[in-house]
């Protein structure tokens, strides 16, 4: 079977891992991050959530300020809020999975106190940043962007900062960090006097090669398959606010170095097993709108077709992110209904590197 996750690290990854402990490859990292994003400051953190979280700490906005997140983020996102004694808002999502525009600006009205939103590109797919930016100057609200599943390079100058996550599940990963960038100085100050130093260890080298070692076919099969969900207890940690260890970071020097052919490869991958399923006929319809940076291939399946039947045998497939509005201990930030998760089951996330899209090729070609 083949895991859910799974990034295509080269011996030249692995070198670059060994060559963190003795090299910084921050400045590196920084100046091709620099030319792709276009922002004037960027820092390399331990971790996506430590990126949110340093920059709710910077807003210092008053107890009980609420902040408008779709229903569909992840939990930690929901968590770096309440550990920092502001109010959740869940907001409705669209077909495409991202905020809906219309719930948040109803919501606005009804939470006159809502002074941040954090819109989320939902595994890829980009929400409308020209009508968030409106609603912003209307509200006057400020735009966290949570780019944690992509590495789209469009940038919403209206937006206070961006961060982009870097752990297994993602787009390209040096299995654990986050990047976070702004035009913003005093942000950027701020989240480099607070920031704690990393810790350089063996442990980094032991947890990439163990990344590799149990997502080999045969061992995920065998072994990594039946104890996946005491793997993902264990590989879940508290962000630290640290800066990224220079092992993690060399191996994210080493993605981003090739992240062209990354992109080329998952664009036309998407592109193609888009054109296949589209001429099934099966009642399946298509997600994505961002191809080129999507994390994953996003169908809506609503009569669980013989397709997803035929890629279970032979693929894990990645979960989605339960809804917050059906996790109990949130529930009392629940206020509404939220029109599109009656369909949200019928969602499938498909991965899209090389093997998982060949063996999916195959798959369709059969039906």
């Amino acid at each position: 079977m083949l895991p859910k996750y799974y990034h295509e690290y080269s011996i030249k990854d692995v070198m670059y891992a060994f060559k963190g402990l003795f090299n910084n490859y921050e400045r590196d990292t920084i100046i091709l991050l620099r030319k792709r994003f276009n922002y004037k400051h960027i820092i390399l953190l331990d971790s996506g959530r430590a990126c949110l979280d340093l920059t709710l700490k910077h807003l210092n906005l008053p107890k009980k300020t609420k902040v408008a997140i779709p229903v569909n983020a992840c939990e930690v996102v929901i968590d770096r809020i309440l550990d920092n004694e502001l109010i959740p808002v869940f907001i409705d999502i669209d077909q495409d999975l991202t905020i809906s525009l219309k719930d948040l600006e109803k919501k606005l009205k009804l939470n006159k106190d809502i002074k941040a939103v954090i819109p989320i590109y939902s595994y890829g797919n980009q929400y409308n940043i020209v009508e968030i930016n409106k609603l912003s100057k209307k509200y006057h609200f400020k735009i966290i962007e949570d780019k944690a599943q992509t590495f789209s390079n469009y940038k919403n100058n209206e937006a206070c900062c961006s961060f982009i996550s870097l752990d297994i599940a993602k787009y390209i990963s040096s299995i654990k960090g986050g990047i976070i960038m702004t035009d913003n100085h005093e942000l950027y100050r701020f989240i480099k006097k607070n920031k704690k130093k990393s810790k350089i260890g063996i442990m980094n080298i032991i947890e990439f090669l163990g990344f590799i070692t149990l997502t080999n076919e045969i061992i995920y099969t065998l072994i990594t398959s039946r104890i996946k969900n005491i793997l993902k207890s264990k590989l879940f940690y508290l962000p630290k606010n640290q800066n990224l260890s220079k092992v993690n970071i060399a191996i994210a020097y080493s993605q981003i170095k090739k992240l062209n052919k990354i992109q080329k490869n998952r664009y036309n991958a998407i592109k193609n097993i888009e054109y296949m399923v589209e001429n099934l006929d099966q009642n399946i319809i298509t997600i994505n709108n961002n191809k080129k940076d999507n994390l994953f291939f996003m169908i809506r399946d609503e009569q669980k077709s013989t397709l997803l039947k035929e890629v279970r045998k032979y693929i894990d497939l990645p979960e989605k992110v339960p809804l917050l509005s059906t996790i109990k201990k949130y529930k009392k930030y629940s206020k509404s209904k939220y029109e599109f998760c009656k369909v949200y089951d019928e969602i499938v996330l498909l991965p899209m590197y090389r093997k998982a899209y060949k063996k999916l090729k195959i798959i369709l070609k059969s039906i």
